[in-house]
């Protein structure tokens, strides 16, 4: 089994692949406060939910837009079991350009999914990617990622409907719909 691995601002979503077939996924809480322990007593009670166990894993891949999780999550999984867990970032090998302003700050998910919908149908696309955030990423008919947008997510914007008018946030309207850079942030506070 080839164990995937997601660590979000909110959720650490894990799934488990036998061939390109996916045998589970399931969901964590991103906990700050978790020791290399706890994530490991929690990956293995996620396994056995769903009829797995460390033993059957043969290798993985772990993602994060969390760094100071992503050691403590590594290490859990180094726990459990001996098999090479690959870590997204600088180094590896996407198969995909990055034509960005700073590609050391893409996060691990939003390249993640242009691979995948690459994999599913040639460029020029836009990836959605809805959690935390919105994010839309831009690939071209190169198959090159080109820029993107990051918005703020379900919770946060009902959290702004919600809101007395006069605590509500104020937003200005972007200088451009989309950027060679998705951290330049599409509306700002003042």
């Amino acid at each position: 089994m080839i164990l995937t691995v997601n660590i979000g601002n909110t959720h650490i979503t894990v799934g488990g692949y036998e061939q390109d077939t996916l045998i589970f996924c399931g969901r964590l809480h991103s906990d700050p406060a978790a020791t290399v322990e706890e994530y490991a007593i929690r990956l293995v009670n996620l396994l056995q939910l769903y009829g797995a166990s460390p033993a059957q894993i043969e290798g993985g891949i772990l993602g994060s837009v969390v760094p100071m999780l992503s050691g403590r999550v590594l290490a859990a999984l180094q726990l459990l079991c001996k098999a090479r867990i690959l870590t997204v970032g600088p180094g590896l090998k996407s198969g995909i350009k990055l034509r960005l302003d700073n590609p050391a700050q893409l996060g691990a998910e939003l390249l993640c999914g242009a691979v995948a919908a690459l994999a599913e149908c040639p460029g020029p696309l836009v990836v959605i990617s809805a959690d935390t955030a919105i994010s839309l990423m831009a690939v071209n008919a190169k198959q090159e990622l080109v820029g993107g947008v990051i918005l703020p997510g379900p919770q946060l914007s009902m959290n702004a409907c919600i809101l007395p008018a006069s605590s509500s946030p104020s937003w200005t309207a972007p200088p451009r719909a989309a950027s060679s850079s998705p951290w330049r942030t599409p509306c700002k506070s003042p």
